[in-house]
């Protein structure tokens, strides 16, 4: 089992959302901004990235986010007041007015850019079409199985791009939330559109979901998430998290022992780190 290790991404504890945010930042400075604005829940992590990243290219960043299990001031959240980012804190249900919201905030600004949820557009999936590319590079252009998280889509479904174009490892997500009634068209329409930017005139691509592995929904973990992290700590020294990557090395490992998974196996290690500290009490049960 091979690990690409995006969790170190090289700013503010790293993760998938650094590379999509190269892309939509670049627009962000191409337009002009002064601020930009995203939104997540309480421990996102796109949101601890963007406003990172945002104060690194001297933008201000503006962040709506919505209440869940874990409300304390640690983890993602602790960092998105570190970085100077404009918190506003919403009840569990303002994901349904997440756009709405986003609009009202910008407001603050002069020249605001709002980056999408989980920066999740054909812009932003882009960046992982050249993340499989750098990925075969480094394998040497080998097959086997790519396992990733599939959650808002745009990783999975630059990385299905990727796959189409350059024919390396089959990429295989497991959704840590949404039923796969919502997760697989959600994946298949951003590939299209990141098909379409990317200039390519190819449309066929393949979207493969796991969908017995998300448990309770997102942000609860479950008990072979959590057993996962564990394994992965103890044995090599690995840090995994109970939204995302626990979930999905547990579905990794699942598979490893029913031996449905073509080798070598990639694990795509996304990040998310920091939410380990809000879900202490999880973690020690």
């Amino acid at each position: 089992i091979l690990v690409k290790r995006d969790d170190l991404t090289g700013l503010a504890l790293g993760g998938n959302k650094i590379r999509k945010l190269e892309m939509l930042l670049a627009e962000a400075l191409d337009a002009g901004a002064d601020a930009v604005v995203t939104c997540g829940s309480m421990q996102s992590n796109h949101c601890r990235c963007t406003a990172a990243a945002a104060r690194k290219l001297g933008l201000e960043c503006g962040l709506v986010l919505w209440e869940g299990r874990h409300n304390e001031l640690t983890g993602n959240l602790l960092l998105d007041h570190l970085f100077g980012a404009v918190v506003e804190r919403h009840p569990p249900e303002a994901v349904k007015r997440r756009d709405e919201l986003m609009a009202a905030l910008a407001t603050r600004w002069k020249r605001p850019y709002i980056v999408p949820y989980g920066g999740s557009s054909a812009l932003g999936a882009a960046a992982y079409v050249w993340g499989y590319q750098e990925l075969l590079e480094q394998l040497g252009n080998r097959g086997g199985t790519l396992i990733c998280v599939t959650s808002s889509g745009a990783t999975h479904a630059g990385l299905a791009v990727g796959e189409a174009l350059l024919r390396g490892p089959a990429v295989v997500g497991v959704s840590i939330g949404d039923r796969l009634v919502e997760v697989r068209p959600r994946v298949g329409r951003l590939a299209a559109e990141t098909m379409e930017l990317v200039g390519e005139g190819q449309t066929g691509f393949v979207v493969t979901v796991l969908g017995d592995y998300q448990g309770g929904g997102y942000g609860v973990p479950t008990r072979a998430g959590l057993d996962a992290i564990a394994l992965l700590a103890r044995t090599e020294g690995l840090l995994l998290d109970p939204v995302y990557t626990g979930k999905a090395m547990a579905a990794l490992i699942d598979r490893a022992r029913l031996r449905q998974l073509r080798q070598p196996v990639i694990f795509l290690h996304s990040g998310g780190v920091p939410a380990l500290f809000a879900y202490a009490e999880e973690l020690t049960l």
